[in-house]
């Protein structure tokens, strides 16, 4: 996982898994996450990002989800 401007973006092959992707973030990233919690942009992306899970168009739902919030 790579960690930029607070936000944490998974490798897409395992950006699929959603339980993998939740205790990465939870192991390992913490005060980002916390830090995104408490941002209501941050916030709302990660919540779109959620929504795309398991989507036929998933990976275009997620640059979907980030370019909203620009």
């Amino acid at each position: 996982m790579v960690i930029s401007t607070g936000v944490a973006f998974t490798p897409p092959s395992e950006a699929t898994d959603a339980a993998k992707v939740g205790n990465c973030l939870l192991q390992k990233c913490q005060v980002q996450l916390a830090k995104c919690l408490g941002d209501v942009n941050c916030l709302q992306n990660l919540v779109c990002l959620q929504k795309c899970n398991g989507q036929p168009d998933e990976q275009a739902c997620q640059i979907r989800c980030e370019a909203v919030r620009r």
